[in-house]
């Protein structure tokens, strides 16, 4: 008996084995999704002891992109150099993993941002306060402007 070498599958071959594997695993989730009943996501610690349903807060990535083409920081008033503008979410009603509502947040240079959302110099109710301000202010720019998604509802004021 003589060894022969088995040929190798080209890098097309694998790529396409590959994809089938993946495309064969998103829908056994997917039936598996539609056969699983539906879960409610909770967030405990509440002060009643009391698991709170979390709501679906709302993304909209053409919102956040429209904020940003603001071009300047809506609480300092700053122009960052392209690109370093940043969408700031609120903090309210956030989670591991739970972005809050886009219609809440503003633009912010790096610094405003630091400063208003994690750098502790604002007490809790400062950065509630700072945030309603700085989101209705963002908000009342877009809709001067015309900017206003046709496909996101406003949000009540």
């Amino acid at each position: 008996m003589s060894w022969k070498p088995q040929s190798t599958p080209s890098r097309d071959e694998r790529v396409r084995e590959r994809q089938g594997r993946i495309n064969r695993h998103l829908r056994e989730r997917l039936e598996n999704m539609k056969t699983a009943p539906p879960v409610a996501a909770v967030m405990g610690g509440s002060t009643s002891g009391k698991p709170i349903a979390k709501l679906e807060m709302l993304q909209h990535l053409g919102y956040m992109a429209i904020v940003k083409k603001l071009g300047y920081c809506m609480r300092c008033g700053c122009v960052p150099r392209k690109g370093q503008l940043q969408f700031c979410h609120r903090d309210q009603g956030k989670g591991m993993g739970i972005k809050t509502d886009v219609r809440g947040g503003w633009p912010g240079c790096a610094g405003c941002h630091h400063l208003v959302g994690t750098s502790g110099a604002l007490s809790k109710e400062e950065r509630r306060a700072e945030e309603d301000r700085l989101g209705a202010k963002t908000r009342a720019e877009i809709k001067r402007r015309g900017w206003w998604p046709k496909t996101l509802a406003e949000l009540p004021e």
